[in-house]
């Protein structure tokens, strides 16, 4: 077993989403705040989805990931809108790989993600 799969997170991780990903529905997106417990706030928009319980925190590259595939410049507008969610692994942080969580456009052969019993939003 990995360190990674005994971490607990509040938010999407790649291990929940593997190299294949997983698609999955947009149900909304809100400002949150994504700081740990005990540090200053960091407010960063969030995305909810109906098949899963861990929102993703979109970063730039996401976030305007999104907008292509819905075709809509305004979140409020992305509900309904299917995405991929996969593990890049190639994905750089701090001069290190690290891999990282990316969006893309559904081709009709990716897995469909079941929808989990403690979907929230």
């Amino acid at each position: 077993m990995r360190v990674d799969a005994v971490k607990v997170s509040r938010f999407m991780r790649q291990i929940d989403v593997g190299n294949e990903g997983k698609v999955f529905t947009v149900k909304g997106v809100e400002m949150q705040n994504v700081a740990n417990e005990g540090e200053a706030p960091d407010e960063k928009a969030v995305c909810y989805f109906s098949e899963f319980e861990k929102p993703l925190v979109l970063n730039v590259t996401n976030f305007e990931s999104i907008i292509k595939i819905s075709g809509k410049e305004d979140s409020d507008d992305w509900a309904g809108t299917k995405v991929l969610v996969y593990n890049n692994p190639e994905i750089e942080f701090g001069g290190k790989t690290t891999g990282g969580i990316r969006v893309r456009k559904p081709k009709d052969t990716d897995v469909v993600a079941t929808k989990s019993a403690d979907a929230k939003w």
